[in-house]
């Protein structure tokens, strides 16, 4: 990995804010129906899922293979769940000793995410899905989808949890697959 792309991560992309500068969501659209006929639906816009849907080519459609075979009412909100196929790769990968590591702002994010770039992503078929707690309707509506296992929130999340520095110190993501905002990128930890 060169340094420029730690100067300037995604040069030709427009830098668009964080959650807390954006505007409201989008309007949500229907994802999927669950096995138990719940709907999920999902922010194509604003919300973290977009933004690793636009990131994984087909995790789209792997969140909806997966979460329409699950029954979701009183279900949990956190889910991992096998594809069954290849779905893309995972970017949660253990630090060691010697690895080189930076802290960065991914896109639609307030919080500092923690990178190896020493380490690469690996192919896998598990989707974990993040959903909230049911609408008026019974509905439910996808926070965030990924490819690989679920982790705690990253340290200074509003959902971060006494695990999350602990675990965070020990796990990466893997450098290079997520879009950063520009001019966030720092080798000092931030929390």
């Amino acid at each position: 990995m060169s340094d420029s792309l730690l100067v300037d991560a995604h040069p030709d992309e427009p830098d668009p804010g964080t959650i807390a500068q954006r505007s409201a969501m989008s309007v949500p659209r229907l994802l999927c129906r669950s096995r138990d006929g719940v709907a999920v639906t999902y922010d194509p816009v604003g919300s973290h899922a977009a933004t690793h849907f636009a990131d994984t080519p087909g995790l789209l459609e792997a969140t909806a293979l997966v979460l329409g075979r699950m029954s979701i009412v009183g279900g949990p909100r956190v889910n991992t769940s096998d594809a069954g196929y290849i779905v893309g790769t995972s970017d949660l990968v253990p630090i060691r000793s010697g690895d080189r590591i930076v802290y960065a702002q991914r896109t639609g994010r307030d919080v500092y995410s923690v990178f190896n770039c020493s380490r690469d992503p690996w192919p896998c078929s598990l989707v974990t899905t993040v959903l909230e707690e049911p609408d008026e309707k019974g509905a439910r509506l996808l926070r965030t989808a990924w490819v690989g296992t679920a982790a705690p929130p990253f340290p200074g999340d509003q959902c971060s949890s006494p695990e999350s520095l602990d675990f965070w110190s020990q796990n990466a993501l893997a450098w290079g697959n997520q879009q950063v905002r520009p001019g966030t990128v720092t080798t000092v930890c931030p929390w």
